[in-house]
């Protein structure tokens, strides 16, 4: 190919760059919300508990949460956040909803909020959804004696 035939492959090839970068800023500009490029992001949970137990009834709440996990459609990951083993993650998922919690501060205090997901669900899950997860939660969780299962406004 002769030089002026690069020159002008290369020319063409800038332009087409150019036109792509402009279509896809207009792009996007024309599909995000306005203003959302300075907005910061933070997702609230919708419901909050907080579950007291004694510390040597731990594993049976992890029983109870994984039946909880069973009957609710759940994905399920108990994982230690320490190597002391007294403090742990808890993370519940599926399609509309996250659970997620953790007892960071206090061993035998857990705090669970209920999130909506971020993917292509097409809907937040209903109240009448979270009422329900909530009362089957709860249930499982109070079969544990002495459990304190309060929630957090």
């Amino acid at each position: 190919m002769s030089k002026t035939g690069t020159i002008i492959m290369m020319l063409i090839c800038l332009f087409l760059g150019i036109f792509i970068g402009i279509g896809i800023k207009t792009l996007t500009e024309t599909t995000l919300p306005q203003g959302i490029e300075n907005a910061s992001y933070e997702k609230l949970p919708r419901r909050r508990l907080v579950i007291t137990i004694e510390k040597s009834q731990q594993e049976e709440l992890f029983t109870q949460l994984r039946k909880f996990a069973d009957k609710g459609g759940f994905a399920i990951r108990i994982a230690p956040i320490t190597s002391s083993s007294e403090d742990f993650s808890i993370e519940l998922w599926r399609e509309d909803i996250k659970i997620f919690g953790a007892n960071p501060f206090i061993p035998g205090e857990f705090r669970l909020g209920f999130y909506d997901t971020d993917g292509a669900y097409p809907y937040p899950a209903s109240e009448s959804i979270l009422d329900d997860l909530e009362s089957d939660l709860k249930s499982f969780i109070g079969e544990i004696p002495n459990v304190t299962i309060t929630e957090e406004k």
